[in-house]
């Protein structure tokens, strides 16, 4: 996967799944705690991403209901890069081997 894969990844009409979030977790041998980091997402909020629903609270007391929580475009170019081995740099924070 080069740079022509964030290229088809920019033509897409869908959205990044969660369950391709998943596989590109796998693929790239990752935990969520890493992804996460890598993403520059907290774990929660990756965590979110690869369900596809979060939970919503409605006031103090009331239950909270499941709401869609789409993959963000930016996400989805980000596990590109990463993937391709394109970095921001040393001083990103992107390090997942950290």
């Amino acid at each position: 996967m080069r740079i022509s894969a964030i290229v088809m990844m920019l033509k897409r009409e869908t959205e990044m799944t969660p369950a391709e979030l998943t596989a590109w977790r796998e693929r790239m041998g990752l935990t969520k705690e890493q992804a996460a980091k890598a993403l520059r997402l907290s774990l929660g909020g990756y965590d979110a991403c690869e369900r596809g629903w979060t939970l919503v609270y409605e006031g103090r007391g009331n239950l909270a209901q499941k709401a869609p929580h789409p993959i963000p475009n930016r996400v989805e170019l980000l596990c590109a890069a990463l993937e391709t081995g394109i970095t921001a740099g040393p001083d990103c924070g992107c390090d997942v081997n950290a």
